[in-house]
């Protein structure tokens, strides 16, 4: 196949490659999701869940064994800076439309945080990888660095759920 040719992302779709990946530009620059995902159907003349089905399989074929192979890598990695930054995700903090129609039971979240691992820049393969989270201590921390890592070196703001980290890994 040329390069240059889209190609659906599953054999047998409709939805292309270069088209996820301009949902996906839509979405940094501010447009919801929901609402270009609407359009498109719209003038496509496609079912109401054509894109959605087709960014879940992107990313199920594409992105979740690409994430899983710079994981692996990452793990044998001498040095590992981490650090972490509060975002808003509405649903989780029981506010928006979906949190509203959401059952009461759930746990709610009062901050939200991504957690940035970034490999050090002398690294025969540096690596940036991103995780969101509920919260920011030690717990939620250890779910993203786990004993399997094989840093020697670990770079961090100093927050003290680093050093409960350590303490823990270097326990087990």
């Amino acid at each position: 196949m040329d390069e240059k040719l889209d190609f659906p992302i599953v054999p047998g779709r409709q939805i292309s490659a270069l088209s996820i990946m301009e949902f996906n530009r839509l979405m940094c620059i501010g447009m919801p999701l929901d609402r270009s995902f609407k359009l498109f159907e719209k003038y496509a003349k496609l079912g109401s869940n054509t894109v959605s089905y087709s960014l879940n399989d992107y990313h199920f074929f594409y992105h979740k064994p690409l994430y899983q192979t710079l994981l692996k890598i990452m793990k044998t990695q001498r040095t590992l800076i981490v650090d972490e930054t509060s975002f808003n995700c509405l649903q989780d903090q029981g506010r928006g439309r979906l949190a509203k129609d959401a059952s009461e039971d759930r746990d709610i979240s009062p901050k939200n945080y991504i957690l940035c691992k970034i490999s050090a820049p002398a690294e025969k393969n540096p690596i940036a990888l991103y995780h969101c989270q509920r919260s920011r201590n030690a717990k939620s921390l250890n779910d993203f660095i786990s004993a399997d890592f094989k840093a020697e070196v670990l770079v961090t703001d100093a927050y003290s759920g680093y050093d409960t980290l350590v303490r823990q890994l270097n326990e087990s």
